[in-house]
């Protein structure tokens, strides 16, 4: 969950996040100080993560997650050390018993190959076609209360109802493959979005006026929003929804971006009418999750896949840098984890 407490003005400060690229515009859209903006952003960031969030196909990357059988000395493996690509694994319950949900990043066109670089018994691969986060546009579906940041699940069949036009994020460039340098700033501004440049470049031995050129000439243009992201999972579930048409998907896709407790959100690539979430949402509320998608219009299954085990969850963050070699991507570091 997120945060166990937050005023309303922190939650006006949130609800500003997404747009933003600096504090000083947080404290325009909120008509705050900006002395007392960056003092809550960064209590904010102490809890959970004010991610920047990147289109990595701009990058040359793919976002995936991979399920396979829970072997112990696999996730071992990956608590141990960051693995090249792999950004997150957890173990999952289903009603066959352990699993192993990998969330990686490997380059794009190249997952299959990735995958089977793992030496992993490999179940799933669900390749990102669409994504979301919690990016809030208007706080639609924030609910504060005694402090606690909720989901208002109610209002999710009115945000998702249908619209004359869908606005969607779309690559505008070809995909490019990003340098270490690239892959670095944006691995710290993934930990949070407002670190300076300067401070970025003290980290890994770089001027500010490289660190300034690299955001610039690579990374700025595959920003698509600020979002955030949980630091840890403590009762967080794997749904699918199933959609009698891709719009369906796609609207529903965009509303859940309102939600505090989602984690992530995304059609799979070749499965465009169906909807896969991260949610780590309370018994209460999964209840009431479940009932919102069932009303919303053209929705036609909704159903809990696993539930996630707090006590096996490691996060790396992009860990996409240690695959760079000097000709370009490289699967030979990754090696196999059973």
């Amino acid at each position: 969950m997120l945060w166990s407490e937050l005023s309303h003005s922190e939650l006006r400060i949130l609800l500003a996040l997404p747009r933003a690229k600096s504090y000083s515009d947080v404290a325009k859209a909120t008509g705050l100080a900006p002395s007392y903006v960056s003092g809550r952003v960064r209590r904010l960031a102490a809890e959970a993560r004010l991610r920047f969030w990147a289109d990595y196909r701009l990058l040359g990357l793919s976002a995936c997650y991979l399920v396979a059988k829970f072997e112990p000395r696999a996730f071992r493996a990956l608590t141990e050390r960051p693995v090249p690509y792999v950004r997150s694994a957890a173990r999952v319950w289903d009603r066959e018993g352990a699993k192993l949900l990998i969330e990686a990043n490997p380059p794009l066109g190249l997952e299959e190959e990735f995958a089977a670089s793992l030496s992993l018994p490999l179940l799933e691969l669900w390749v990102k076609r669409r994504e979301g986060k919690f990016a809030p546009l208007d706080g639609a579906l924030v609910e504060l209360s005694s402090g606690r940041l909720k989901t208002k699940w109610s209002g999710l069949p009115e945000r998702a109802a249908p619209l004359e036009h869908v606005l969607l994020h779309a690559a505008s460039k070809p995909p490019r493959t990003a340098d270490a340098i690239d892959l670095l700033i944006l691995r710290e501004r993934e930990e949070f979005c407002f670190l300076s440049l300067s401070e970025v470049g003290r980290r890994h031995g770089l001027s500010q006026q490289a660190a300034s050129y690299h955001y610039r000439a690579h990374l700025k243009g595959a920003w698509v929003a600020n979002c955030i992201e949980h630091r840890g999972l403590s009762s967080a579930v794997l749904y699918r929804v199933e959609a009698e048409e891709p719009i369906v998907a796609l609207r529903l896709l965009l509303a859940l971006r309102e939600a505090p407790s989602l984690v992530d959100a995304f059609v799979p690539a070749g499965r465009d009418e169906e909807l896969l979430l991260v949610v780590d949402e309370s018994l209460e509320g999964l209840a009431d999750m479940h009932r919102a998608l069932l009303s919303v219009e053209g929705v036609r299954r909704a159903e809990l896949i696993a539930f996630f085990d707090p006590r096996a969850y490691v996060h790396h963050g992009l860990t996409a840098h240690l695959g760079l070699t000097e000709r370009g991507w490289s699967l030979e570091g990754v090696g196999g984890l059973a």
